[in-house]
């Protein structure tokens, strides 16, 4: 008796939460948004009768909620880098390589950013161009920017910066595909970076990110190399550690904000912590932890790695890309020879 009470419990607090979830939008919200239409009317001269028939059509989703109170970035090392170094994310990361050789060619000599850390990004953002989000952006940055407190300024800047977006790029706001958090195209940018960072591989003045490659390649180079991608240096190296001094350094994991390298190699040995490869011992580096199932592992990072966060801020999205990359490049080299 008492367990059917239960389910029938749980059900009426269901449906009741997915009634709130459907429910019209609250006047508080409304009122919002007839702010931010007055905004872009006033700020950037867009037809108020236009928005508001785009309002009008816009829909709160409450699974973009959903998937931002659960990153994926939360989970520990050894499980997010299953999921993103598998042998067939490498295997189309080298046949992408191989298409696109020329294009990659000449992008990374123009900006210094290796090929493979390029092919690495798109292959962990939407293998290959295959897995898009399946959202509508218009729908997730208005229900991020109008019902996620947390972060609505931010997912309100962007709303504004999509509207202008898709009236530079002749898009309809209401057919635009995008993640959960509202990144678009291939190389998953936020439409702020769309905005500032996306390049035409020929030089026209639309790039294309959703569906032309040569684009996305230019873009993703031009965003390193516009947070200050280093050509020819290197991005992170394992580190060996001995004894416990180590323990008193201040120590990356995942749950730390990044910072920018601050530490030399040679202040660094002072504390027993050595790379595995041979760097001059003035280069500056992060040191950082990362949980294995049962044990743990240090590496270094160096100011490339820094500038990966900067395409997410999540110490393992950057050591992701950074390992698929390495990977992508080993069977490169041995299918294709010198890169």
């Amino acid at each position: 008796m008492y367990r059917n009470l239960f389910r029938i419990f749980v059900l009426f607090t269901s449906l009741i939460s997915t009634i709130a979830f459907a429910a019209p939008v609250t006047t508080d919200a409304k009122q919002q948004v007839q702010v931010f239409i007055k905004k872009m009317v006033q700020q950037h001269n867009f037809n108020q009768a236009h928005l508001e028939k785009l309002f009008s059509q816009v829909q709160m989703k409450q699974r973009a909620i959903d998937l931002m109170n659960k990153p994926y970035e939360a989970k520990p090392w050894f499980l997010y880098r299953k999921h993103f170094i598998s042998d067939m994310r490498i295997t189309k990361g080298v046949a992408f390589w191989h298409r696109y050789a020329n294009v990659l060619q000449t992008i990374s000599k123009r900006t210094g950013v290796p090929p493979q850390v390029i092919v690495s990004i798109i292959g962990v953002e939407t293998h290959y161009g295959t897995v898009k989000g399946g959202f509508s952006a218009f729908n997730v940055l208005y229900t991020l920017g109008f019902y996620y407190p947390r972060r609505a300024t931010f997912f309100r800047k962007e709303l504004g910066e999509f509207l202008l977006l898709c009236r530079e790029q002749g898009l309809n706001p209401l057919k635009v595909d995008a993640s959960y958090a509202g990144a678009m195209g291939q190389p998953q940018f936020m439409p702020s970076s769309y905005r500032m960072y996306a390049r035409s591989f020929t030089g026209s003045k639309k790039a294309n990110l959703f569906d032309n490659e040569a684009d996305v390649i230019a873009s993703i180079a031009n965003y390193f190399a516009m947070h200050g991608w280093q050509a020819h240096q290197p991005i992170a190296v394992k580190a060996i550690v001995k004894g416990t001094k180590f323990e008193t350094l201040p120590i990356q994991d995942r749950n730390s904000k990044i910072t920018k390298p601050k530490m030399s190699l040679k202040e660094l040995h002072l504390y027993n912590v050595t790379s595995t490869r041979a760097y001059s011992m003035q280069k500056q580096a992060t040191f950082m932890r990362f949980d294995l199932q049962n044990s743990k592992v240090y590496w270094l990072g160096f100011k490339n790695f820094y500038v990966i966060t900067s395409y997410n801020t999540s110490k393992l999205y950057a050591m992701a890309v950074y390992q698929l990359s390495e990977e992508i490049r080993k069977q490169y080299q041995q299918k294709y020879g010198k890169v």
